[in-house]
């Protein structure tokens, strides 16, 4: 049997592209299945992968395209990000800021969110003083959030970003840095940045110990 499609030869099996971490095998179905990922119907006798563990289905084309490096799983959306093969200047919604380069979206979704390359792959833990070259330092290890805490929003606290003094957004979606065991809150950009970045004057920076 030969599973190719266009110019790209096709795997007998296919890792990392179960949200569970299983291993799909190459079948032919005998039956109608629907494709998890790009949400299709597939027909008999069509080309899929498959994992019996959680039946997950992944069609032949799909699988081409994450085999091209074209889809993500990305713990911040329930859907496949799909990469925009394309460069363009535009605003990421995981940071809220300009953008000229590669963005992933979700086709799934009616309002289709663009995450930036850059921010699509920021690391889920970090040392601040590793990635501020010792210019920032915090006793504890910074976790990716994907929104700002609901406990802060509810009781209407906006702490400032502890590198550059100033307040975050009003739009509670956008991703930031954050420490796990006390109220210590990073931009995105602030958390990975090695030079210091530009801070206001007298401006008042919450304490929360």
């Amino acid at each position: 049997m030969k599973k190719s499609t266009g110019s790209i030869e096709l795997p007998d099996r296919l890792e990392d592209i179960c949200k569970v971490g299983h291993t799909l095998g190459f079948y032919l179905y005998n039956n109608d299945w629907w494709c998890d990922i790009c949400d299709k119907l597939g027909k008999p006798r069509e080309l899929l992968y498959y994992c019996d563990l959680c039946d997950f289905y992944v069609d032949a084309n799909c699988a081409k395209k994450r085999l091209q490096n074209n889809i993500i799983y990305h713990p911040s959306h329930k859907h496949p990000l799909v990469r925009i093969p394309r460069q363009f200047l535009g605003e990421c919604d995981a940071c809220g800021k300009e953008h000229k380069g590669l963005f992933y979206h979700c086709p799934t979704c009616a309002s289709s969110q663009f995450i930036h390359s850059d921010c699509a792959f920021l690391p889920k833990k970090l040392q601040i003083q590793h990635t501020t070259n010792d210019i920032f330092s915090h006793i504890h290890p910074l976790t990716l959030a994907y929104s700002f805490p609901k406990t802060d929003i509810e009781s209407k606290r906006y702490p400032r970003c502890r590198v550059c003094h100033l307040g975050f957004s009003s739009s509670s979606h956008l991703w930031l840095y954050k420490c796990e065991k006390c109220r210590y809150y990073t931009h995105l950009d602030c958390a990975t940045s090695p030079g210091r970045p530009t801070t206001l004057p007298n401006i008042y920076v919450y304490s929360y110990f």
